[in-house]
């Protein structure tokens, strides 16, 4: 089959790996896979392979199919049955780093309240005679 130019034609390339039919090239289907996708889902592998839940074998095989899926269902059945990764440690606030924040915020807050009265009482340098 022939199609003109510009016109997308449904062909076996163009099939999701559920079986249905992709919108064409660049068409942002909801359910389209980005490189970003593909690093998170090869990343939660790597970590399953590093906690021994995954051997070598079944991480390559894994890896394989991560990198020639074309839709996130396909990504997420290939770690739906491994744990959710962790957030980095970056990430977690603790305690003691979120009363620093609120302290630091009650400062500035304070010290704007000052320089704020200070303006509008007219309270300014001292003059001499």
């Amino acid at each position: 089959m022939v199609s003109a130019p510009g016109e997308w034609r449904h062909d076996p390339a163009t099939w999701s790996d559920d079986g249905h039919p992709q919108g064409p090239p660049g068409s942002g289907t909801a359910d389209e896979v980005h490189e970003v996708d593909r690093e998170r889902a090869a990343a939660r592998i790597r970590v399953a392979l590093d906690d021994g839940v995954l051997t070598v074998q079944q991480a390559g095989q894994r890896l394989s199919e991560v990198y020639r899926a074309r839709s996130r269902a396909r990504l997420d059945r290939l770690t739906e049955d491994l744990d959710p990764p962790e957030p980095a440690a970056d990430d977690r606030l603790d305690r003691a780093t979120l009363l620093r924040a609120g302290l630091r915020v009650l400062f500035l807050a304070a010290l704007a309240a000052l320089l704020l009265t200070a303006l509008l009482h007219g309270i300014g340098p001292i003059d001499r005679f």
